[in-house]
């Protein structure tokens, strides 16, 4: 669910055009949605180019989602889709694929009657990351790789100002919750896991857990361009 519905789906194809992107997606809002991947959570900067995006937001343009069709498989649901996408159009594109910043989209949380999101009715739930890891195997994918956040930009006055996250540390520092981040943010995120008991493992296992540590994770970090 798009937070201003028709024009940010409008945005989001002006942003493609305007950057050339082969693959986006809107950040997606913290405060009220399930964050499964550090590098998809709504910064105040206009837009991120990074290495995954999530399968459930992606905008893909001809030649990308024609590529990544000709790799899909039916038993690819609820896992692998997204690592799928950049097997089929190359990891290593610094450039081609970004998170939107300046569009928020809402995605779906916890179910508080029953403590489950809706992808758990999916069938043999528990075996989709099985099935994803045998299929990649099988077509020469990575079953998982380091997500990168390359560079963001964002706007002074009316000018879009690209910054490098290998060079300068205010661009890391956006992502500081990210477990395998640069030293700058060392103990960051073990401070803010503290109070929950949890393992970085665990943590990725279950996205879910963002939503009780989030408050107290921005309280903890100082972001060079807020929240």
């Amino acid at each position: 669910m798009f937070r201003n519905g028709v024009s940010d789906i409008n945005k989001m194809f002006d942003y493609t055009r305007q950057y050339n992107l082969r693959i986006s997606m809107p950040s997606i809002d913290p405060h009220k949605s399930v964050i499964s991947h550090w590098n998809t959570a709504h910064r105040n900067i206009s837009l991120a180019y990074t290495n995954f995006l999530e399968i459930n937001s992606m905008l893909f343009n001809h030649h990308s989602i024609r590529s990544f069709l000709k790799m899909y498989d039916p038993s690819i649901i609820g896992w692998g889709g997204d690592f799928l996408a950049f097997c089929a159009n190359g990891y290593y594109s610094q450039r081609s694929y970004a998170v939107i910043h300046d569009v928020v989209a809402v995605n779906p949380p916890v179910r508080r009657e029953t403590g489950k999101r809706e992808l758990e009715k999916i069938a043999d739930w528990d075996k989709r990351a099985e099935f994803w890891d045998a299929y990649a195997r099988k077509s020469g994918c990575k079953p998982m790789y380091t997500k990168k956040v390359f560079s963001v930009v964002h706007k002074t006055g009316e000018v879009d100002v690209a910054e490098t996250c290998e060079l300068e540390k205010k661009c890391t520092e956006l992502y500081c919750f990210d477990p395998e981040a640069t030293r700058s943010c060392d103990g960051v995120y073990e401070n803010v896991m503290l109070p929950f008991g949890t393992t970085n493992a665990d943590f990725f296992a279950n996205g879910t857990l963002v939503d009780r540590w989030w408050t107290h994770f921005n309280t903890v970090t100082k972001l060079e361009y807020g929240a």
